[in-house]
């Protein structure tokens, strides 16, 4: 017997892609329809009303004219645009999925079809099967066998004689001979009966695969074009702020009131900011719009901490906003990527944060938002009483996790300083500066020192080249744009830039590109700068640079292995820029004073690691500079002098 073969074509088929109707979505394009002609409607009277207005001399009649020109209007026709849009998605839809429906009921009859002739053919094999003797088994979804199995001539029972040239004799009388004539005998009878019903079933079988997969293409062209008609309304102005408000409907309404009439619940509204909210959230406003959009929409009442929770991803990087926002934001976005009891939502924060696989694995993500997390750990369990610590940026760059820590209020510190690391540094390194930060704070409470791995570093391959510093560049001369932005009206008394490394590079292209004003630049073991850079380029009125003795890298290497591509002007090797040469800079000292010991390597704090000691590499490493690993001092080690002297640079007590 063969597996019974299913009645429920249906059943056969993965997720149905008919789901809704085209008349559904006639319906409500028909509703869209009738908004835009009362739009149309509400607009000639708008105007018919503002004539009338006209020949009244008034100062309460031209106010109402006023509002009715100015904010009414604009709002109706910003209806009428929304309905005449969605008007030509939803026919678009409507369409397209009349279609599916169509070639879903097509595939459903093509499946029915099948299981019908698999029943056909399973019976006639079922038959021949009998009939010969033959103990026959098939999975109804892969049939017999297309070879006819040999009959068992003791099942068959009588008539054997005569197919074997041997009238009335019993199979037990029959020799070899015969008993092998009586089997060519049933396969010359029944061969061909069999070969066909097993060609039928397979057949069908095969239609069942084909139309299996056709109906996952129309599952898929159906999430498509839901897709397609979401994008549609998303994309028009209003549809743009429903989407921002996400599940808030007091903000939807809210939002849709203020951009249609200026007002809601009779309460005149700014709809400024919530105009420009999906722009916000799609990244779309440079830090200056940034800032303006975000304090329009907190004086328009909307419930922004919930909209930081909601959009957390969207709003952790946002270059403008005001820093305990974004910190707000980032800690949201680590909680939700981070859940353990809901693993899935790792995934979502790739997708928010705009990775794309292949360039970061779920499980690398994970690993680099517990190293910022635990960054900001450390910081708060070693924060004095009343000390601010926050997340000041949580994003993607180039495929790499971004982010920024800062000590000290961002939003209100009268100092700023911000520290660009170099070669390889990535967030696991965010922590390694809290320690100098706080000696270079000292006793000033007003100092915010911030740890910004803002950029994807190079490897040792890429430091040659330029590009990583120039798109680095970008990204910090937004970071201080926005806070230029966001601080406007209260700016800080002083701003300081300090590289390391190659970080040194990534400033000095950030310092070319902000608009903020930056009092001073710092570089520490500098690996050079762009060829060609002069001070004037760089727009700072103080540069202050150092490099150690002990320091073997940074000069010998970084500084002279560089290459300038041809697309960039050269082709040929060029050395880059060594800051204690630009004009004006002040070189200060990393080696031994009263105030703090030599620095003896090139790294910040941690030294080169080159694998266990039993593999007696770090010996070697170890004599590159005369130091162990143990006894090595970098230049932010609080021992140093170099920290001593940053103290002085950032709290401006240098002169």
């Amino acid at each position: 017997m063969s597996t019974a073969v299913p009645t429920d074509a249906a059943a056969l088929l993965p997720e149905t892609p008919v789901r809704g109707s085209a008349a559904e979505a006639s319906a409500v394009g028909a509703y869209a329809r009738g908004v835009r002609q009362d739009g149309e409607r509400i607009a000639a009277a708008l105007r018919t009303a503002v004539g009338a207005l006209a020949a009244i001399t008034s100062r309460g009649v031209t106010g109402i004219a006023s509002r009715l020109e100015g904010t009414l209007a604009p709002g109706v026709e910003l209806v009428s645009r929304t309905a005449d849009a969605g008007v030509g998605a939803l026919d678009r839809f409507g369409a397209e999925i009349e279609r599916i429906h169509a070639d879903a009921a097509r595939t459903l009859a093509a499946v029915e079809a099948a299981l019908a002739e698999i029943r056909t053919a399973a019976a006639e094999i079922a038959a021949v099967a009998e009939r010969l003797g033959i103990a026959a088994s098939y999975p109804w979804d892969v049939g017999a066998p297309a070879r006819l199995p040999e009959p068992r001539l003791e099942a068959i029972g009588g008539g054997i004689g005569a197919l074997a040239g041997a009238p009335g004799a019993s199979i037990g009388e029959l020799d070899p001979g015969q008993r092998d004539l009586a089997v060519q005998q049933l396969r010359a009878l029944y061969e061909e009966r069999w070969f066909r019903a097993a060609c039928a079933w397979r057949s069908g079988v095969d239609a069942i695969g084909d139309a299996r997969d056709r109906w996952r293409v129309l599952r898929d062209e159906r999430c498509d074009a839901e897709i397609r008609l979401r994008d549609a309304l998303h994309d028009t102005e209003l549809g743009g702020l429903v989407e921002a408000s996400g599940a808030d409907v007091a903000l939807t309404r809210l939002a849709i009131a203020a951009a249609v009439s200026g007002e809601h619940g009779g309460v005149r509204t700014d709809g400024g900011g919530l105009a420009a909210l999906p722009a916000l959230l799609a990244g779309e406003l440079d830090p200056e719009q940034v800032a303006r959009a975000w304090r329009r929409l907190e004086a328009s009442g909307v419930d922004t901490e919930r909209l930081l929770r909601e959009h957390c991803f969207e709003l952790a990087d946002l270059d403008g906003l005001p820093f305990a926002a974004r910190d707000a934001a980032g800690r949201a976005a680590l909680t939700e990527a981070l859940d353990a009891e809901h693993p899935a939502r790792l995934h979502e924060a790739f997708a928010r944060m705009g990775f794309e696989l292949g360039e970061r694995s779920y499980a690398e993500l994970r690993r680099d938002l517990l190293a910022v997390r635990d960054a900001l750990r450390k910081a708060e369990l070693g924060a004095g009483p009343g000390e601010s610590v926050q997340l000041v940026a949580l994003g993607r760059h180039d495929g790499a996790l971004a982010a920024a820590i800062s000590l000290g209020d961002l939003d209100q510190a009268g100092t700023v300083g911000v520290l660009v690391p170099g070669m390889r540094s990535d967030v696991h390194g965010l922590g390694d500066a809290y320690g100098a930060f706080r000696s270079i704070r000292g006793d000033r409470p007003d100092v915010a020192m911030v740890s910004w791995s803002g950029y994807r570093a190079p490897g040792l391959i890429e430091e040659m080249f330029q590009t990583r510093a120039d798109a680095g560049g970008a990204e910090l001369a937004a970071f201080l744009d926005g806070l230029a932005a966001m601080r406007a009206a209260d700016p800080p008394d002083r701003l300081v830039v300090i590289g390391h490394s190659y970080g040194t590079n990534v400033a000095a292209e950030g310092l070319r590109a902000t608009r903020a004003d930056v009092d001073a630049f710092v570089s520490l073991g500098s690996a050079g700068l762009r060829y060609a850079t002069t001070a004037d380029a760089l727009g700072v009125p103080e540069v202050h640079a150092t490099h150690a003795a002990g320091d073997g890298i940074a000069h010998g290497l970084g500084q002279h292995v560089h290459v300038r591509p041809w697309f960039d002007g050269g082709g040929a090797y060029e050395a880059r820029v060594d800051p204690r040469e630009l004009a004006g800079a002040r070189e200060f000292t990393s080696e031994r004073t009263a105030d703090g010991a030599a620095v003896t390597m090139h790294n910040l704090l941690v030294p080169i690691s080159w694998g266990p000691e039993w593999l007696g590499l770090q010996r070697l490493a170890d004599g590159l500079d005369g130091t162990a690993a143990a006894d090595e001092i970098g230049y932010l080690n609080t021992r140093s002098s170099t920290v001593h002297e940053l103290g002085k640079i950032v709290r401006d007590e240098w002169r």
